[in-house]
């Protein structure tokens, strides 16, 4: 078993660390047909079937993702990729999550896994997610006696009409972000 440096166990207790989760955080999941969510290739291939007659298979997801976005439209691409995500639920290492107290959390994925997780568990802390800039998420947060920011940072399944918060999956989606000057995106593939 890995050991995790006292540094980090300190910064966890002392609610200075930030939890930062990406696709890999999602493994294991519960699904009540007992599917594993797909993550990576698995994802791709997915959407390659559904949208591309199985064709692009040997490319990346980003760009599997901007082809069938493409030829489907963004909105049945969302609402596609919600179904594959909508019915997981989190598994029992995901609801550990909400009993640290954790300065915020980030995360790259767009299921709901853990909104859930601080639904099914009496955790530490309220979660308030924000997804965009025009949320209100400065005044949620402020009305809670206990919170913990949670940024979506790819947008969230639970959004997919809204297209002004586009799920980042393919090259479109990374290319519309404006960025501060000096800010890096780092696409996942």
């Amino acid at each position: 078993m890995p050991q995790i440096p006292p540094v980090l166990i300190t910064a966890v207790r002392d609610q200075r660390a930030v939890l930062f989760l990406g696709s890999g955080a999602s493994r294991d999941a519960i699904h009540p047909t007992n599917k594993r969510i797909p993550l990576g290739d698995d994802l791709r291939d997915l959407i390659s079937d559904r949208f591309l007659g199985g064709a692009l298979k040997n490319r990346p997801l980003v760009a599997v993702s901007a082809m069938a976005s493409n030829e489907a439209g963004l909105s049945a691409f969302q609402q596609y990729i919600r179904e594959v995500f909508v019915d997981f639920q989190p598994a029992d290492f995901h609801k550990l999550i909400p009993h640290f107290r954790w300065r915020a959390i980030a995360t790259t994925n767009f299921d709901l896994l853990i909104e859930r997780a601080y639904e099914q568990v009496d955790g530490l802390q309220t979660l308030v997610k924000s997804v965009k800039d025009s949320d209100g998420f400065d005044e949620r947060m402020h009305q809670e006696v206990s919170p913990v920011g949670f940024y979506k940072l790819h947008g969230c399944i639970d959004h997919y009409t809204d297209f002004e918060i586009s799920m980042v999956l393919g090259n479109e989606q990374y290319a519309s972000y404006s960025l501060a000057p000096g800010a890096v995106l780092f696409p996942i593939s």
